[in-house]
């Protein structure tokens, strides 16, 4: 994150738990969120099966986004 120093953020999502452990502080930022998921490029198996693990974390961060957009236009930052 050494080139988004000097920037300010309202919200910085990680999206697995060893990014956090691996950034736990970032300056400049209102609120930080943790948000875990399965490492697809972890995944293992036949082909079909690491791109099902694909897809899989792509739906799910797709719905927490979407909730999310819906959750911060209803506040102020």
């Amino acid at each position: 994150m050494v080139e988004f120093a000097d920037q300010t953020f309202d919200f910085v999502m990680t999206v697995c738990y060893q990014a956090r452990q691996t950034c736990p502080v970032s300056p400049g930022v209102h609120e930080a969120l943790a948000w875990g998921y399965e490492d697809p490029a972890a995944a293992v198996g036949s082909e079909d099966e690491r791109r099902q693990v694909f897809r899989r974390v792509f739906t799910q961060l797709g719905e927490r986004i979407h909730q999310f957009v819906i959750v911060t236009e209803r506040q102020p930052v």
